[in-house]
């Protein structure tokens, strides 16, 4: 896939995610605890951060996914 498809695709990602996100966060209180189960890159944490959620912990399979969600800064704790 070149570059540019690529970098289209990722922002179609994010705001299908941020949309999807949106319709859950009424039913979340900010004070709780999130669990961002299959946190992959880590689009969902960052954007439940970006929202003022600041207790979030990821999971993922994958270590590699686990590292670019590290890379985000906004999880307490990656497994």
């Amino acid at each position: 896939m070149k570059e540019e498809e690529q970098n289209e695709m990722n922002i179609y990602l994010e705001r299908t995610l941020s949309e999807e996100v949106s319709e859950l966060v009424p039913f979340m209180k900010q004070g709780n605890n999130v669990l961002d189960v299959g946190c992959g890159t880590g689009i969902v944490g960052e954007i439940l951060h970006g929202r003022g959620y600041r207790k979030i912990d990821g999971l993922d399979y994958s270590r590699d996914m686990l590292r670019k969600a590290a890379e985000k800064g906004v999880y307490r704790e990656l497994l």
